[in-house]
Parts: C-alpha cells; sequence; structure tokens
C-alpha cells in the first residue's frame, strides 16, 4: 500500500516524505546469499525481474507484468528490490503506475546486504576486492560512474539528408543547428530523422551537431531533458535562440538529472575545444549549468536586504513560501520559502525538472528537519502561479492565493530575514 503523500490535511506544520509500505517489517528488506528476503521474492522471480531490467537498461512496471504473467504480485516484487536497494522507481508524478520505470541501482552494494546474516549496511558500504580477516581491515573499491558516452557528430547543412541515414543517429539524441547569429535546440526519439526533416525555425543553417549516446542509453525522456540543459548552456555563447521559448523540461529525478548534466558538460567541453562555441566565455562558465542559465538568477541580494517590489506571502500545507512581484511584472521566489517534498499527479512535468535543476545547482536543498525543501537563493519566475506549483507540488492556487506581508518590511522583520 502505497502511503497517501497528497493530502495537505495530514501535516499540520510539514509534508511526509514519500514511503512505500514493503510487507511487515519496518526495515528495508535484508539479502541472505544473494537473495532479498520478502515475502513477494523468491531467487527465480528477482532473477527474471533483473533479468528484463539488464537487458535493456531499464523497464516499465507493465514491460514486467506483461513477461511474469506466472507471478501474482510483479508490482509487489519490484517495490520489494527497490527497498532492498536492488532497483530504482522513476515515478510519473509520484505514483506507481503501469509506466513507472525501473532501473538497476548504480550503488554498489545493495541496502540490508550480507552474504552471512543479512545484517543491513549502508547504501555506499564497499563491496570488498582485497583480502582481510578482520573487519577493520582497509578495503578496497571502486566507485560507479554515469553510464553515458556521447557520440558528436558534426556536419554542414548540405549533409542533413546523410545525417538522417546515418545510423549512429538512429536513436535518442538531440542536435543544434546553428547559422551565423542563431541557434536551434531540438531533440528525438529517431535523432537523424528528426534532423532530416529540415521544419525547424531556423533558416539559413551553416553546421549541424548531433549528440547521441554510444552505448545507447538515453532514453527518449532523458532526450527531452537534455535538449532542455543543453539549450540554457548554448544561450550563454551569445547567439540568439529561435526556440519559441526555453524547452520544457520533463519529469526527471536528480540523480538522473546530474548525469545528464555530466553528459551536458563532455559536449560543452567537445564544442570549445574543437572553437565550435562559447569562444566569448570560459569553459568553467559553459559548464556551470543551471547557475548561470538565462532569466533563473535572481540579483543578488543582502542577508537583510528588503526585495525589490510588494512582497507577498502563500501559505500551503503548513509550510510557507515568500515571493516579491517586481515592476516588470517578474516574480522572485525568496530564499528561506519552503517547497515541499512532494509533488501531485497534476503538477506539470517541468515542476520536477526545475527542482531537480534546482537540486543540481544549489539553488534549493533540504530543509534540517528532511520535511521539506528550502530556497536557498533568490530564484526568477515568469509569475506567481507558477511558484505556487512549485512550492505547493501541485496546480489549483490561482495568484489569489498570494497575500501581501504586512508592515513597513522592517529588515528586522522574521518573514523577511528567512527570506
Amino acid at each position: 500500500m502505497v502511503d497517501s503523500i497528497f493530502n495537505c490535511a495530514q501535516s499540520q506544520h510539514k509534508s511526509f516524505a514519500e514511503s512505500f509500505s514493503l510487507g511487515t517489517s519496518s526495515t528495508h528488506p535484508a539479502i541472505i546469499n544473494g537473495v532479498v528476503q520478502h515475502e513477494r521474492v523468491s531467487a527465480a522471480i528477482q532473477i527474471a525481474i533483473l533479468e528484463i531490467v539488464d537487458e535493456t537498461g531499464s523497464a516499465t512496471i507493465g514491460d514486467l507484468v506483461r513477461a511474469i504473467p506466472y507471478h501474482i504480485d510483479v508490482p509487489g516484487a519490484v517495490l520489494a528490490l527497490a527497498g532492498a536497494g536492488l532497483l530504482t522507481l522513476d515515478l510519473n508524478g509520484g505514483i506507481l503506475d503501469t509506466h513507472s520505470i525501473v532501473r538497476r541501482n548504480a550503488f554498489p552494494a545493495p541496502r540490508g546486504s550480507d552474504s552471512t546474516n543479512g545484517a543491513p549496511s549502508g547504501p555506499l558500504s564497499p563491496a570488498p576486492t582485497g583480502s582481510g580477516s578482520n573487519a577493520g581491515d582497509r578495503k578496497i573499491f571502486s566507485l560507479p560512474v554515469p553510464a553515458f558516452h556521447p557520440a558528436i557528430l558534426v556536419a554542414a547543412a548540405s549533409e542533413r539528408r546523410m545525417l538522417a541515414k546515418n545510423p549512429e543517429l538512429q536513436k535518442p539524441g538531440v542536435y543544434i543547428l546553428f547559422n551565423r547569429d542563431e541557434f536551434y535546440v531540438g531533440y528525438g526519439g529517431n535523432t537523424g530523422a528528426r534532423v532530416g526533416q529540415g521544419n525547424q525555425p531556423i533558416e539559413n543553417v551553416t553546421s549541424i551537431v548531433a549528440i547521441t549516446d554510444r552505448n545507447n542509453q538515453l532514453e527518449p525522456r532523458d532526450a527531452k531533458a537534455l535538449e532542455r540543459i543543453l539549450w540554457s548552456r548554448v544561450a550563454l555563447s551569445g547567439l540568439t535562440s529561435t526556440n519559441s521559448e526555453a524547452p520544457e523540461g520533463p519529469a526527471v529525478d536528480p540523480q538522473r538529472y546530474s548525469e545528464l548534466e555530466a553528459l551536458a558538460g563532455q559536449v560543452c567541453l567537445a564544442l570549445w575545444h574543437n572553437d565550435m562555441l562559447f569562444d566569448q566565455i570560459s569553459p568553467r562558465l559553459a559548464l556551470a549549468g543551471p547557475q548561470t542559465e538565462p532569466g533563473t538568477r535572481a540579483p543578488k541580494r543582502a542577508f537583510n536586504e528588503v526585495p525589490d517590489g510588494d512582497v507577498l506571502e502563500l501559505q500551503f500545507c503548513g509550510m510557507t513560501a515568500l515571493a516579491a512581484r517586481q515592476a516588470d511584472d517578474r516574480w522572485v521566489l525568496l530564499r528561506g520559502s519552503d517547497v515541499r517534498l512532494e509533488t501531485a499527479p497534476s503538477a506539470d512535468p517541468s515542476v520536477l525538472f526545475k527542482r531537480a535543476a534546482f537540486l543540481h545547482s544549489g539553488h534549493l536543498g533540504l530543509a534540517p528537519d528532511g520535511k521539506s525543501y528550502i530556497a536557498l537563493k533568490d530564484i526568477l519566475f515568469s509569475s506567481g502561479t507558477a511558484i505556487a506549483q512549485f512550492c505547493s507540488g501541485s496546480k489549483g492556487r490561482r495568484l489569489s492565493s498570494w497575500t501581501p506581508v504586512e508592515g513597513e518590511h522592517d529588515p528586522d522583520m522574521s518573514a523577511l530575514i528567512a527570506a
């Protein structure tokens, strides 16, 4: 049974973290002799699930249910394996359904693993590679690294049709089209086909850069996220974007986002070292990601400095967010504001993308009590409604939900000190 995490009435002060009930035990399932100890998992079922996931790098819950029709509760078995640390789940909107994506956990040792007695261990406990009879003996172990290895193809515009036929591009990826003054970034499940269509809103294209993963680890959703990440990087180059607006990032978990940022960094360095882009900025700035993305970071403000504009307050689920509505009709989420951990199914996918991006960049952090996120810096948004959805994790809060902070805005006022 999945705990209810979207009912604000449950929380008098803060929201509760998402959790799953994985049987009668309150701890993570132990692993004994390599097998997860859980009523829904047998050795055969564990091997079958892991084999399906390993075959392509990931699988949906629906794929697993169809592939193992003889098991009465495949989702329950998947949750047990996830609870033991063998799998990770990508929950769309925080809900387990047939489209939820299952991946192997990248940690070197699963939670609760022990070959003899099932005693729990930490998620980064190393699998020893050396010898030693005492527990205190020094061990040597390696950590996993992101599996992405970019393949970057560069071509003149005249070779667009040839790129459409290139076998290396018949998979998910991202492409960038350039002319002397402008750029356009797009993505596709078949990168070559998308490049070859030739209907992108940019004229007089001089160069094409196509990016895929050599190991074919990019899924279409990853490519869409990478499109958004690379757009923010290329926007720093001095060229003008012909995208009608910033690409909307999909729902992505923070770990996957950081892996895609690392992939984007490799691409940017390759373009910089080959004098194709970023000649006006340093490579460090090109690698900074969300920290330097146009239209995200608000101007710096001293700790006790009152923000410009009208300061307003939003109450939700026992939490508080503060924002400044400024003269140019831009909105600034003020540092110190609460951001709910969970998101409702109604929330736009871009909310989860922004949360992952801001966690990666340090704009957002976990509150000391672990029950919410906290805005660590002032962050620009397009509207008060966008801030309300970002902070509350759900739609339905209109502009009228914001109420003015009364008083003379004394810098010593606790609400603004928190901001």
